[in-house]
This record gives C-alpha cells, structure tokens and sequence, in this order.
C-alpha cells in the first residue's frame, strides 16, 4: 500500500523506563507528538525511528486533560514529517490506518498496521475524540490515525474494553484525538506549558515538622547529591518517604535514603539504599567518606513503580532503620555532627542517577524529637502492698508510635527487680496492660507483660552501676544494657501509647528496698 510505505518512516517508537509507545514526527528537527501516559512522569525519553536509529529526546510539554505530549530529538534535523489534516472533514464510514508499536516484547520492533473505518466523532472530557474500530493494542498509543490521502487526522490514545463492569469485552471502539484538538493545543505544549498536571502539593513545615504527601527528586548529573530539605538544624528526629523504583537495574544504578546532621556538605552523615537491596551508612569529615556500616535489606522490592518505604529515627548517639515497616538495623551515630538538616536524598553514590529521570516520593513526614523529660535523677522505694502505686513512680510522659528512653541504676550489689522503662500503661486498667524491660540482681532481663516474657535471657550486670535503653517504634522495641545491643523484639500484642516511666519491682516476691537512679531522660513524639 503506498500510504503506508510513504507515512512509516515518520511513525517512531517512544521508550521509557517503564513503557514502550509510539509517536510521529510533525516537524523535520524531531519535534514528535505523542500521549501524555505514554512519557509519564519522564523528563528525558528515547525515540526509536525505523531504519535512522534511536535517539535521545526531552518531553517538551504535556497535557494530561487531552492525554498528549511533544518531545523533541536532541540535535535532530532532517527527519521525514507526516502532513496532519484536517479531522473537520472526516466522514462517518471513512477508511481509516492505524501505524504503530504494539506489543513490541511479542512482535518486536516493527511497525503494525491496521485498518478499519470512522465510526464517529465525538468529545470525552471536552476533548474531540475519533471513535473507530482498527485494532489497537498496548504499544500503539500515541501513533496516528491516518486517512486515505496519508494525512495525520488523530493521535491513538485508548481502547474501551469492557466498561461500566458489562461482563464480556467490547470490540471495536478504539479512540484517537483529533489532530484538530491537537492543533489546537501545540503552542502551548511546544512552549514546555504542563496542562491537567496535578502539582506537587506544597510540604507542611513548621514547629519541627515536615509532610509532604508527593514530589519528585530530579535526576542531575552534575557531581552533587540531589535532596529535598525536610528540617533544618535538628539532632533528634523521624523521618519517613516512600520511594518508587523509577528504572530497572539495565538502565541504571540508583539510590536513596537520608542525609542527616548536615551543616555543611563537607560534614554530614547518610544512610543509602540502593536499587538492589543494600544499605550503607557513611559518614563525611572534612570531605572524606567513611563507611561505618552495611548489610542487605531483605524486604525491599526492585521492580520498577514498586514503593519502598524508609524510617529512619536518630536519637543522640543511636540511630534506627526500617524499611517496609520491618526493623533493619540500629546504628552508631556517635561520630555524627551535633545538629545539621535533614534530607530525603536520591543518588547517593556516584553514577546512581539517569539524567533528565526523577525519583518519586511519596508521604513524606519528619519530625524533630522532643525530650520529653530529664535528665533526672532520684529514688524509687518500693510499695509491696500497693503493686499499682510502684508504677506510678516517675511517669515522664504519653507517647504514641515511637520513643526512646534511657536510665541508670545504682547496683551496689542489690537483689530485687527493676523495670526501667515501663511503658504503654493504659491507665484504666494498670495490670493488663503494661510492659517492662527489666534486669535483676540475679543477672537476668527480659521483655514481659503481665501475662509472661516476650524476651529473656542473662547478662553479666555491673556491681556498681547499669545503664538501660529502650526504642519502639510500631511492633517493634530494641533494648541495651551499659550500651551492649541485647535484643529486637516483637511487641505487637501491646498497646500502642502510654506513660513511660521507671518503677521497682514488677514481681511480688521481690524484696522492698530504696533504689538510686541517675540520667532518666525520655524523647519522643507526644500525644495530643
């Protein structure tokens, strides 16, 4: 057919990351029309013409109403241009073309081309639409719909198969955008003008708190990290972003994570993951890097669009990682800078971006912990006819979700049972609804509720003085003895808030005694 053979060469493939359209070209420098969903997100795309290659291209302009786009080829000239006609002088029953790349992972590279006729012309969303019935298939949006004379009437965009939940598929009805509706909008899309695109909502800052419900980290290879500044001049805080895998690991490397007590770029510290599942985290002195540690990450997804969700949470000289809501690691970050900003960061390593992509974020929230008491110290006596009563001793605050507290005791040789951090005491009902992480004269400690341990084992205790820490976050809480990690555990059957405090004995058969007790500070995220 001599329309084919004269319009194919101006008919081109579109690839992304994660899509593969098509497109032609309306002007010999490489300008090319396309859909909107087809580039997406994308600021850079390739364009595939047959027989002349594959070029790089930037998306110039899109219009998400009418579901077009125009990309144009870096130094292009010289490019084979299809005439568009005039889709005012289409009439019901006329034969129509329909040229483009379906499906190329089954038919490959080539052109397809199918024929059918002009069933009607109609509006979707204000947007004047070819309703016909050549067959169109993924891969061949964004082509055009051609006349009999070769002239470019529409652009393909989609295919309605079975709408309104009518059981069966629909045939035949196959709409392409009129190439007047596309006159009609190429000054502005050429000009770089983004219609119908939902903008990155503003992000929520304030009193030490960031939200940010989306937004895109651009890709730039110009030797620096690329960050969004979420707090500035903050030592303890949380912090949480979805990230979506924006390519596969055969278009290249990526990684993302967050920048934190960074005063300046010469001194900070990060936590990076990167696309095949592994963490680092590095410190920077004086413009020297320093990997303090590292592992895999066993949850993390790399298929590309898939979210991963990273949390990581920095209280004084301790920091803790999860990802997908599963604890990773705890961290030193002793060596860290006092105070500096805090990042959600894209790139972290060189050659970890592919320039003119974006990463993704979504829910982004941070917020600057606050010490909710201490440092204190003082004594606990103990009350064995009033179990009740010893909980009430030193309460420092109500948290929810998250918290971190720490104590030391005074040994000096003792035998009771001490509860350093009692917490998620619902106040209604004191027994049922408590749990500890204690130690004991005897050696021992242990994660335990009233109804039995969680965790437990025996630890060589100092004679004369140890210290306790607890985090939780969620389902999860992470206990140290005199700074030694002893165990991550399961709490998801506790409440989830509650007063933190510090009491003496848990069990009835304990002796009562005085205990001293030094440095009692909590941080945390209060509830209202």
């Amino acid at each position: 057919m001599e329309v084919v053979e004269r319009v194919t060469p101006g008919v081109v493939q579109i690839i992304t990351p994660d899509s593969v359209g098509s497109g032609f070209i309306i002007a010999s420098d490489g300008r090319v029309v396309t859909n909107e969903h087809v580039v997406g997100a994308h600021r850079r795309v390739t364009v595939r013409i047959p027989g002349a290659g594959s070029y790089d291209a930037r998306v110039l302009g899109v219009d998400a109403i009418a579901d077009l786009a125009i990309v144009d080829i870096d130094g292009g000239a010289g490019f084979t241009v299809l005439d568009m006609g005039d889709s005012d002088n289409l009439s019901i029953g006329e034969d129509v073309v329909a040229v483009g790349y379906p499906l190329d992972d089954v038919l490959g590279n080539a052109p397809t081309i199918t024929r059918g006729v002009v069933s009607s012309v109609r509006k979707f969303g204000g947007v004047e639409h070819i309703q016909t019935d050549a067959a169109v298939n993924p891969g061949n949006s964004g082509g055009p719909l051609f006349n009999g004379a070769g002239e470019a009437i529409g652009v393909n965009t989609f295919v309605i198969r079975d709408e309104g939940g009518r059981s069966g598929n629909i045939e035949g009805i196959n709409l392409a955008v009129s190439i007047n509706e596309v006159k009609k909008r190429l000054p502005s899309l050429s000009v770089g003008e983004s219609v119908g695109v939902t903008p990155t909502p503003e992000a929520v800052t304030g009193s030490g708190h960031f939200v940010l419900e989306s937004g895109e980290i651009p890709h730039e290879k110009d030797g620096n990290i690329e960050s969004i500044t979420a707090l500035e001049d903050v030592r303890n805080f949380s912090v949480s972003a979805g990230f979506k895998v924006p390519y596969s690991e055969s278009v290249g490397n990526w990684s993302v994570g967050f920048i934190f007590r960074n005063p300046t770029r010469n001194n900070l510290s990060h936590i990076a993951i990167t696309q095949s599942g592994r963490y680092s985290h590095y410190e920077r002195r004086d413009g020297e890097d320093a990997r303090l540690a590292g592992g895999s990450v066993p949850v993390w997804n790399r298929k590309v669009g898939y979210e991963n969700r990273a949390t990581l949470v920095a209280v004084e000289d301790r920091g803790w990682l999860f990802v997908n809501s599963k604890y990773v690691t705890d961290l030193d970050i002793s060596g860290a800078s006092e105070r500096g900003s805090l990042e959600i960061a894209t790139g972290l390593f060189t050659g970890d971006e592919v320039e003119g992509e974006t990463t993704k974020v979504s829910d982004v929230s941070a917020s600057a912990l606050e010490k909710l008491h201490g440092p204190s110290d003082g004594s606990l006596t103990n009350d064995l006819t009033d179990w009740a009563n010893n909980l009430g001793n030193n309460i420092a605050a109500v948290n929810s979700r998250l918290g971190y507290a720490s104590v030391e005791f005074r040994a000096n040789g003792i035998s009771f049972s001490v509860s350093a951090l009692g917490l998620w005491r619902d106040p209604s009902n004191l027994e049922d609804a408590t749990l500890f992480f204690y130690v004991n004269g005897h050696g021992a400690w242990g994660i335990t509720t009233q109804h039995g341990d969680i965790e437990s084992s025996s630890y060589d205790m100092s004679p004369t003085s140890n210290r306790l820490e607890m985090f939780y976050m969620d389902d999860t809480a992470v206990v140290y003895i005199n700074g030694e990690y002893l165990e991550t555990a399961d709490i998801s059957s506790v409440e989830k808030s509650g007063d933190i405090g510090i009491i003496t004995v848990i069990y009835y058969s304990d002796v009562s005694s005085t205990v001293q007790y030094e440095n009692f500070v909590v941080y945390g995220l209060p509830v209202d």
